[in-house]
């Protein structure tokens, strides 16, 4: 296999799981949206976390795999598409 995506969106979870809660596993500070959940930290340690995850899965692949397979690893990111309003 040549190419690795080692996480996807991790926005989504971080900031939309634990942040907003509209995504699993549904945590917020807003207290009609969730019983648990701090939006001031969680989704913070969440990215730390998810990053740390990254960095480490890619200096394994580097340092195992990469000469055997040749292959490309990275992280997928979300995007959003703007369109301007007049042109």
């Amino acid at each position: 296999m040549k190419h690795w995506i080692t996480l996807n969106e991790p926005l989504r979870y971080s900031l939309f799981g634990y942040g907003l809660g509209i995504h699993a596993p549904g945590r917020s500070s807003d207290r009609a949206r969730s019983e648990e959940g701090d939006s001031t930290r969680e989704p913070y340690i969440t990215a730390h976390n998810s990053l740390l995850a990254h960095a480490t899965t890619v200096d394994v692949y580097n340092k195992k795999f990469r000469a055997k397979q040749d292959g490309q690893i990275g992280i997928t990111t979300g995007s959003e598409l703007a369109k301007p309003l007049t042109t």
